[in-house]
């Protein structure tokens, strides 16, 4: 989710990245059911790698296990209550809820980070990195900056090339070819949630011309964005219905 990706970059680059010495997990669970997670799951390396685009939701996230320390016994307290209240038809219990549910995916994907061995690689371990960290919050945050490897080395205090190698080392490509990938998944995410015409998305994202964001489009979505928004669209309009179906039957 781009927004969601912007906020993490920035989030993960601002905040200090002290080792808490917990051991925390999470997991998908339906909405409403507690389930117990062994914290042995977080020295597995699984979800290192997760781009931004593919992390749970805290509003999955039903239960975690923590130690008994302040902040620890905070979380697990927080996580119960959004639990037990889900269901709730009090006054703003919804908006309580909701907006709790960020605060615990940004704390659960914190300490979850700060847990990752030294050598790991991967987009999380890239948000550690305090160089590689300050770049993707960059590019996230100004996306439609005209942004070359020499600016971007400029902003965080590094050459290009240790730039490049540093990025590479965690990513697996250059900082323009992220940039790229992100910008696009920033497009398609916008043209699904906003009524801005293709030329307003192609501005908004950073490319100079409409035509330039649909060749670009077309090769990464295999589809011109106009089309990718009529399909969305439909494949929204049609959820709809079918919800609207099943809770009338």
């Amino acid at each position: 989710m781009p927004e969601g990706a912007m906020c993490l970059a920035m989030v993960l680059n601002i905040c200090p990245m002290k080792p808490l010495g917990v051991q925390f997990a999470i997991t998908m669970v339906p909405p409403g059911r507690l389930t117990r997670v062994s914290s042995a799951a977080t020295r597995s390396g699984r979800g290192a790698n997760m781009a931004p685009n593919k992390l749970v939701t805290a509003s999955n996230c039903a239960s975690a296990h923590a130690p008994k320390e302040p902040a620890g016994q905070w979380l697990e307290h927080a996580i119960r209550f959004s639990v037990g209240d889900g269901e709730g038809s009090s006054a703003g219990c919804g908006l309580v809820v909701s907006k709790l549910s960020e605060v615990l995916f940004v704390e659960t994907l914190r300490r979850y980070i700060v847990q990752l061995p030294p050598d790991q690689t991967g987009w999380l371990a890239g948000a550690r990195d305090p160089i590689i960290g300050q770049a993707l919050a960059l590019l996230h945050k100004e996306p439609a900056e005209d942004w070359t490897i020499l600016d971007l080395a400029k902003r965080v205090g590094l050459s290009r090339t240790r730039l490049a190698e540093r990025f590479r080392h965690f990513l697996g490509e250059s900082p323009m070819a992220y940039l790229a990938q992100w910008r696009l998944n920033l497009g398609a995410e916008m043209l699904q949630s906003t009524e801005s015409s293709i030329a307003e998305v192609a501005a908004a994202v950073g490319y100079g011309s409409e035509a330039a964001f649909n060749r670009a489009f077309k090769r990464q979505f295999e589809c011109p964005p106009a089309h990718f928004r009529r399909s969305r669209n439909a494949q929204r309009a049609g959820a709809v219905t079918n919800a609207a179906i099943s809770t009338g039957a």
